[in-house]
C-alpha cells in the first residue's frame, strides 16, 4: 500500500467568507482646548453622541501627580520659610 508524502508547506485553507473586519471608530465631534493656570494647556477629545470625554491630553492621573508634586513643593517651602 503506497501513502502520499506530506508536504512540507500545505497550502493556506481557502476562506468560506471575506474575513470580518473591525468596526470603524467613532468620530469625534468635538475637541476642546483649556487653558488652566495651574496645569497648562488641557486638550480634552469628546464623543459626538454622548459628549463624554474620550481621551484627555495631560490624562487626570498625570495632572493628579503634577497638583501632589506642587502640594509637597509647597509644603517644603513652608518649612524652610518657617525654620
Amino acid at each position: 500500500m503506497m501513502l502520499d508524502p506530506i508536504p512540507a508547506n500545505p497550502p493556506p485553507a481557502a476562506p468560506d467568507a471575506a474575513p470580518a473586519r473591525a468596526p470603524a471608530p467613532e468620530i469625534l465631534d468635538d475637541v476642546k482646548l483649556k487653558l488652566d493656570a495651574d496645569n497648562g494647556v488641557i486638550l480634552q477629545f469628546t464623543d459626538k453622541k454622548s459628549g463624554e470625554v474620550v481621551r484627555q491630553i495631560p490624562s487626570e492621573q498625570v495632572l493628579s501627580v503634577v497638583r501632589f508634586i506642587r502640594q509637597l513643593l509647597e509644603e517644603d517651602q513652608t518649612a524652610n520659610t518657617n525654620a
